[in-house]
C-alpha cells in the first residue's frame, strides 16, 4: 500500500469509502468522478453513523475488480469480504462508524465533537489503511 497515495486522496477532502475506490481507479479503469459519485453516500456510515465508509468502499471495489457475472468469483469476492469483516472488527470491534468515532458524524453536534477530540483524525486513516490492504491481498 502506498501511504502517500492515501495522504493525497485524504487532503483531497475525499470521504473515507471515496479514497478506497480512488486508491484503486487504476485497476478499476473508470474515470475518478465517477468513483467518487459510486461512494458518496458512504460518508459518515451511510449519513446515519451506519456502516464504516472505508468498509463500503471495500466492498464496492472487490465487487467491481473481482466479480464476474459467474459462481466461481461470487465466491471469491465473499471469501476476501469475510475476511475483510473479520480482520476489521479484530481492529476496531465493531464495522459501526459511531462507534468506531464514539459520536455519530453523520449529526453536526456529532460531527464537531469527533473531529475536536481528534476521533476522525486518528480512527479514519487507520479505517482507510486496513481496508485497502485487506483488498489489496485479495487481488
Amino acid at each position: 500500500m502506498e501511504i502517500e497515495k492515501v495522504n493525497k486522496l485524504m487532503e483531497e477532502g475525499l470521504s473515507c469509502g471515496q479514497v478506497v475506490l480512488r486508491y484503486f481507479e487504476d485497476k478499476i479503469n473508470l474515470d475518478r468522478k465517477v468513483l467518487e459519485k459510486l461512494s458518496a453516500g458512504f460518508e459518515a456510515g451511510g449519513f446515519n453513523g451506519g456502516k464504516c465508509g472505508a468498509l463500503l468502499g471495500a466492498y464496492t471495489v472487490l465487487g467491481l475488480l473481482k466479480y464476474n457475472f459467474d459462481d466461481e468469483s461470487k465466491v471469491e469476492m465473499i471469501k476476501c469480504i469475510y475476511s475483510l469483516n473479520e480482520n476489521f472488527k479484530k481492529e476496531f470491534k465493531t464495522d459501526i462508524c459511531e462507534q468506531m468515532l464514539g459520536k455519530n458524524p453523520s449529526t453536526e453536534i456529532g460531527l464537531k465533537e469527533a473531529m475536536s477530540e481528534g476521533k476522525i483524525q486518528s480512527t479514519c486513516p487507520r479505517a482507510i489503511t486496513l481496508a485497502i490492504e485487506e483488498v489489496e491481498k485479495c487481488l
